[in-house]
């Protein structure tokens, strides 16, 4: 959100000729400029400053118009569609037990984490989501000292197609209940590790 950056756009010509590109971004145009295409191909790129102001998919848009009548037989070709993800402060999930022992395991690195300016949502090991689509909203999901017997199968199996299949980020805690002791062998768990 917010983050200057370039959109590099090529434009292949097969005439000299002036043309005017406009840049729309969710309808809306975002840039203009005019520009002397050369016979070939023409490389180009907008710098945005601001930036998006909101999270989520954005279709961004470039049109080609020539300047001069008759240098373009062909105008089915003169614009191009892609789109791109805007994201905000990554946001990680903290699974972790619930009492004073939770508490303690986590009372140093969630408000570190939350200082870095990261947003930390909070579930109890029962609570972490199953699925892949609740997950992937998360660039990382830590485990505070959890042991396998508080996450279920699906929940495991969860994880480990987050990790393998999303490529999200896994962090585990050690402690008294985790790892070995936690009866992470020969589970999902174990594996995604």
């Amino acid at each position: 959100v917010d983050e200057p950056f370039e959109i590099a756009y090529t434009v292949t010509s097969e005439i000299d000729t002036p043309v005017q590109v406009t840049l729309q971004a969710g309808g809306q145009t975002i840039a203009r400029a005019r520009v002397s295409l050369e016979r070939g191909e023409n490389r180009y790129f907008f710098r945005l400053d601001t930036g998006f102001p909101a999270t989520g998919f954005s279709d961004i848009q470039v049109q080609v118009e020539p300047l001069e009548t008759g240098s373009d037989g062909f105008y089915q070709n003169n614009r191009l569609s892609a789109f791109t993800e805007i994201t905000g402060p990554a946001r990680v999930l903290m699974v972790s037990r619930t009492g004073e022992e939770g508490a303690a395991e986590r009372a140093h690195l969630l408000p570190a984490l939350q200082e870095l300016g990261l947003t930390v949502d909070l579930v109890t090991p029962g609570e972490l989501p199953i699925g892949l689509a609740p997950l992937s909203a998360y660039a990382s999901v830590i485990l505070v000292n959890v042991p396998a017997a508080d996450l279920s199968p699906l929940r495991m199996e969860a994880l480990r197609s987050y990790v393998r299949d999303l490529g999200g980020g896994l962090v585990a805690i050690g402690g008294d209940r985790s790892y070995g002791v936690g009866g992470y062998y020969r589970t999902p768990l174990e594996d995604v590790l």
